[in-house]
């Protein structure tokens, strides 16, 4: 564990040698539980019912990041030094998959896709049992997203373009040439925050190559949802907003100031740092708003019903 470990396969294919799957075999109630980073009881994650109940810790350490699949919660720990970890999600059947730091997890059917720190930020990828290790490229790679047998990132050692590249890693392409510091793919549509301009909202159409400037507003805190996109402005301190994909619509949701917001049930829930960055959830039409906990709630997550 560890050490780089030339994977000559198929990115897609687990090896005979192991086939560890997410699929645990267990039974979980997966109706709305909203997971969080608890930042007031040192960073453990939470996890609580979208009816308020059923509030309690399901980490024994503080954790930086994570990325749920299906059973599990894939995650990186402050208590050892981001090293790569999963467990599933009541919290049990924890096991660290890595020795290094990590950053920026994603994964396919088969492997997980992630920023390794000790070695540049470059992008890696191994299986879910922490096996086969494989460099995939040496750019420092942020916000790596899989889509579609792709895998896409901001370069931060080319001028923070967004490129992505195949699964087998073979072939690397640079979708924007400005710079950006956020991103989203909804819809075979790349969206993301133009530093160059502001940070305001662009467009890229991955099929037809159309690039579109959607709204002169500072946006690269939001969230794509049936054709709805939730944002904090931050060209109005901070406040939620929200417009449909191609800039129609745009107004004041609340005033608010947003951070991850999460839409589970027909509910927007964000992390409201007006009010002590408590967990919030409001109606999608703005008319009805309460607090759901009283922690520092950050980096919100869902697991929905199959």
């Amino acid at each position: 564990m560890g050490q780089d470990i030339l994977y000559t396969g198929s990115l897609n294919t687990p090896t005979e040698e192991n086939q560890f799957h997410p699929a645990s075999g267990k039974l979980f109630d997966k109706a709305g539980w909203i997971y969080f980073i608890n930042s007031d009881e040192g960073g453990l994650l939470y996890r609580i019912r979208d009816d308020k109940q059923g509030q309690k810790p399901i980490s024994s350490h503080s954790i930086q990041e994570y990325k749920i699949d299906r059973d599990w919660i894939f995650y990186t720990g402050y208590h050892k030094k981001f090293c790569l970890y999963r467990m599933l999600l009541d919290g049990s059947e924890s096991i660290k998959l890595s020795d290094f730091s990590s950053r920026y997890i994603d994964m396919n059917l088969n492997r997980l896709f992630f920023s390794n720190l000790q070695d540049h930020g470059y992008l890696y990828s191994m299986d879910f049992s922490g096996k086969h290790l494989h460099k995939m490229n040496q750019e420092e790679s942020w916000m790596v997203t899989y889509y579609n047998g792709w895998i896409y990132f901001i370069s931060k050692s080319d001028c923070l373009r967004i490129k992505r590249i195949s699964e087998n890693g073979l072939k690397t392409e640079t979708l924007v040439q400005d710079d950006c510091i956020s991103f989203k793919i909804y819809k075979d549509v790349l969206y993301f925050s133009n530093h160059n301009h502001n940070n305001s909202l662009f467009s890229y159409h991955l099929k037809n190559k159309e690039l579109n400037w959607i709204h002169p507003d500072s946006c690269w805190n939001f969230l794509i949802y049936q054709d709805q996109i939730f944002y904090m402005n931050a060209t109005d301190n901070c406040h939620l907003y929200t417009m449909k994909t191609d800039g129609a619509n745009h107004r004041l949701l609340d005033n608010s100031m947003v951070w991850f917001p999460l839409v589970i049930n027909q509910w927007l829930y964000f992390s409201n740092w007006s009010e002590g960055k408590r967990l919030f959830r409001i109606s999608l039409d703005g008319k009805i708003k309460e607090p759901i906990n009283q922690q520092a709630s950050l980096k919100l997550s869902a697991v929905f019903t199959p």
